[in-house]
C-alpha cells in the first residue's frame, strides 16, 4: 500500500503537542495534597480549555504542516492493563481532525525520565520494579534538575538497566508476563490496533519511544566502560526491529521515526552512538519493508551557547549517524528554546534553524502548549523565587511557542515566523531564461524544464533546489522532454540526494524508476519518462555530473 501522507518528508515543518500531561494540570503534581498521588489521567485534552478545532486552527494559522503528538502509555491503559477507551479514542478524533486541515501526524509514545513516580512521565506502573511502584517523588527544583536527572539518580539506572536487559516484569494484576521491551511493544501495537479499527484513519509516522536513555550516563560510567555503548546500540536496534515487525500486523503503512540514545550529540555529550547499520538491520529481518520508511530523528538542544558542542558539530554528527544507518531521511524531532525565554534563547534557536533550513533537514518545534495560566515571565519569576512547582509548568519547562489565549509568543514572533512564512505564501516567477544555454563537461547547473502551457513556477521549489544545488539556474522552455534526475546527478549526501529524487517522483507523479529511460548524452544523461501520461506536473530538475 502506498504511503498516505498529507506533506512530503523533506516538507515537514512541524509542532510538537502535548496531551494533558505535559502541561499543568499534572499529577502528580497536581494532587490534592503534595503527599498524596493521584491516579493517571485519562483525558485527552491536548490544548487544555480549548477544542481541538481551535489548537488546530491556531497552529495552521502559524504556517505549520506538522504535528508531533505526544501520548503516554500510562494514560492509554488503565491500571488493570487494559486500553482505556476514552483517552485512545480521543487520540483517534485528534488525528482525524488532523488530517482533515492537511496536518502529517507523527504519533510520539512519549516517555521522559521513564515514570510519573519518579518525577517522569509516560510510562505505567507495570514498567517499575515493585519496589517502585509506590514512590511518589517531586522535586523541590524540579526545574533545575530535570536534565540532569539521568546522571545524578540511581532509580533510572536501575529502570533502564531492566529494560535493555530485558527483564522479565513484576507481576501485576491484570497484565501479561512479559519481558519489559515485550510488554512495551504489546502496548504500542494495542493502541494502534485500537485507532485503526476506526474506519478511515491512519497515522502518517510513528516514533517508537522518545528519547531512550543509555543507562551508563549515571554517574558517567560510560567513560568507564565506554565498549558497552556498542551493545546498548545494538539492543536498541533489535528492540526497534520487534517493534516494527509487530506495528507492520496492524496495518499500519507510514513512516518509522527512530531515536538514538537521549544523550547522544547532546548538549552535555560530545559523543555520537548513532544507529548504524540500522536499516540494513530492519530490512535484512523484514524483507519486504521498504526502506525509506525509516526515518533517522533525533533531537537537538542547546541551553547554553558555550557549553557542548556547537550547532556545526551536532548536525554533522548527526548526518554522519544518518549516513551509518543507512537513512533516507532524518526529521529533528524536537528542539526549542529551553532558556524557558531568556534572550539568548532566541539567538541559540534563529542559529539552530539557519542551519537546519540551510541543509535542507526538516523539524519539529518544541512546543505547542496552551495551558501555562501565568504569563512566562511570572512563572518564571515566581518559581525561582518560591521553589512552588505550581507556578511553573511541569518539569520547569516553559517552552511554549504560544499562552493561554493561543497567543503566539515572542519565541514565535521573533524568530519561528522567519522560517515559517514561506509555508504559507507560494509567491511565483516568470520563466528565468529565453535562451537556453547548452550543456558543457565543465559546469555543473541546475535545469528547470517548464511544461508546455505552464508559465510559473513555485518561488519557494525553486529557491529551495537553488539553495541545496548551490549552482546557477536555467531554463530550456522550448525543450518539450520531462526529466528526472539519477542519484550519481545530485550531491552525495543522502539527505539532500534522497530529497531531489522524492521532489521529482512526488511533482511528476513517477511511482517507479523503470519507468524512465536515457534520452540524450549530450544533455549530461538526462532521464526521461516513456510514459507521458504520467507526467502530471509542470517543472522538474536535474543537477547535471561535474
Amino acid at each position: 500500500m502506498a504511503l498516505r501522507q498529507t506533506v512530503p518528508i523533506p516538507y515537514l515543518r512541524g509542532v510538537n503537542v502535548s496531551s494533558y500531561s505535559k502541561g499543568m494540570p499534572f499529577n502528580p503534581v497536581d494532587s490534592v495534597s503534595q503527599d498524596s498521588y493521584s491516579l493517571p489521567q485519562h483525558v485527552f485534552k491536548p490544548f487544555g480549555k480549548h477544542s481541538i478545532s481551535a489548537g488546530l486552527e491556531c497552529i495552521s494559522s502559524l504556517g505549520f504542516n506538522c504535528i508531533r503528538l505526544l501520548v503516554f502509555l500510562e494514560a492509554c491503559f488503565t491500571i488493570s492493563g487494559n486500553i482505556a477507551n476514552d483517552y485512545v479514542d480521543g487520540i483517534g478524533d485528534f488525528i482525524m481532525a488532523a488530517h482533515a486541515r492537511g496536518f502529517f501526524v507523527v504519533l510520539d509514545f512519549h516517555q521522559d525520565n521513564y515514570s510519573r513516580r519518579l518525577g517522569g512521565s509516560g510510562l505505567a506502573d507495570v514498567f517499575l520494579p515493585a519496589s517502585l511502584r509506590t514512590a511518589h517523588t517531586i522535586f523541590k527544583g524540579l526545574g533545575e534538575s530535570w536534565g540532569s536527572q539521568p546522571l545524578t539518580d540511581k532509580r533510572y539506572w536501575t529502570c533502564w538497566m531492566r529494560f535493555w536487559d530485558n527483564v522479565l516484569i513484576d507481576e501485576m494484576p491484570g497484565w501479561p508476563d512479559m519481558p519489559l521491551q515485550e510488554l512495551y511493544i504489546y502496548c504500542i501495537t494495542a493502541t494502534l490496533q485500537r485507532l485503526y479499527a476506526r474506519d478511515g484513519l491512519f497515522v502518517d509516522a510513528i516514533d517508537i519511544i522518545n528519547e531512550p536513555c543509555l543507562p551508563e550516563v549515571f554517574a558517567g560510567q560510560l567513560l568507564f566502560v565506554p565498549w558497552q555503548t556498542r551493545t546498548r546500540r545494538g539492543q536498541l536496534i533489535e528492540f526497534y526491529v520487534r517493534a516494527i515487525a509487530s506495528l507492520e500486523q496492524t496495518g499500519f503503512h507510514g513512516y518509522y521515526f527512530l531515536e538514538p540514545f537521549n544523550y547522544d550529540v547532546s548538549y552535555l555529550m560530545r559523543f555520537s552512538i548513532g544507529l548504524d547499520g540500522c536499516c540494513n538491520r530492519v530490512c535484512e529481518a523484514i524483507p519486504e519493508l521498504d526502506r525509506k520508511r525509516l526515518v533517522f530523528a533525533p533531537h537537538c538542544y542547546q541551553p547554553l551557547r558555550n557549553l557542548g558542542p556547537s550547532i556545526d558539530c551536532i548536525l554533522q554528527n548527526h548526518i554522519r549517524s544518518q549516513e551509518a544507518g543507512g537513512f533516507s531521511w532524518m526529521v529533528i524531532g524536537e528542539l526549542g528554546d529551553v532558556t524557558y525565554g531568556a534572550p539568548e534563547g532566541e539567538t541559540i534557536l534563529d542559529k539552530q534553524l539557519k542551519h537546519l533550513t540551510s541543509m535542507a533537514i526538516p523539524w519539529i518545534i518544541w512546543e505547542f502548549c496552551p495551558v501555562y495560566e501565568a504569563s512566562e515571565a511570572e512563572s518564571r519569576d515566581m518559581y525561582r523565587i518560591t521553589s512552588n512547582i505550581h507556578s511553573f509548568p511541569w518539569n520547569g519547562e516553559y517552552c511554549s511557542i504560544v499562552g493561554p489565549r493561543l497567543q503566539p509568543l515572542p519565541i514565535y514572533i521573533n524568530v519561528l515566523t522567519h522560517y515559517l512564512t514561506h509555508l504559507q505564501e507560494r509567491p511565483t516567477h516568470n520563466k528565468l531564461s529565453t535562451s537556453p544555454t547548452p550543456f558543457s563537461s565543465q559546469q555543473k547547473s541546475l535545469y528547470i524544464l517548464l511544461r508546455d502551457g505552464i508559465n510559473t513556477i513555485s518561488a519557494y521549489h525553486l529557491q529551495r533546489l537553488m539553495r541545496l544545488s548551490g549552482q546557477t539556474v536555467f531554463t530550456w522552455p522550448s525543450i518539450q522532454w520531462y526529466v528526472i534526475t539519477k542519484s550519481t546527478h545530485v550531491p552525495s549526501t543522502a539527505q539532500t540526494r534522497q530529497y531531489l529524487r522524492d521532489f521529482t517522483l512526488s511533482n511528476l507523479g513517477f511511482r517507479r524508476y523503470a519507468d524512465a529511460m536515457v534520452f540524450m548524452r549530450q544533455y549530461g544523461g538526462l532521464i526521461v519518462c516513456s510514459d507521458r501520461s504520467l507526467l502530471r506536473g509542470a517543472y522538474v530538475c536535474d543537477l547535471l555530473a561535474e
